[in-house]
């Protein structure tokens, strides 16, 4: 498998017009990494592993999410009731018991 395509960014730090193509399928993008990790679909590699399991994965911030599956840390808070979350969908899911969904533009917005 080859990596086509190699682009510079500009002086506007923007990713340009070179379009990178996978050599296996019709999946193409203008960002490079977005086609490095594309490709692991097809080579199988699987480089982020878990320390505390045999979890593993293609994407870096997938790793970042299962591990805190076995940390128990959960940083998305509620900022009304004692309710927390893993996943800032869930928290964002949650926060709407609180607005009833009748007013959705008073939500705050959940950062992180």
């Amino acid at each position: 498998m080859s990596l086509e395509g190699g682009g510079r960014r500009g002086a506007s730090g923007g990713h340009g017009n070179k379009v990178h193509r996978c050599s296996c399928c019709s999946y193409s993008t203008v960002v490079k990494s977005n086609l490095i990790r594309h490709s692991r679909i097809h080579t199988g590699e699987r480089p982020f592993t878990c320390p505390h399991c045999t979890y593993d994965t293609t994407i870096k911030d997938n790793l970042k999410r299962h591990v805190l599956t076995h940390t128990g840390e959960k940083p998305y808070a509620c900022p009304y009731c004692p309710y927390r979350s893993i996943q800032k969908v869930h928290l964002t899911s949650h926060l709407r018991t609180h607005y009833n969904n009748t007013n959705s533009d008073s939500m705050p917005n959940v950062g992180h």
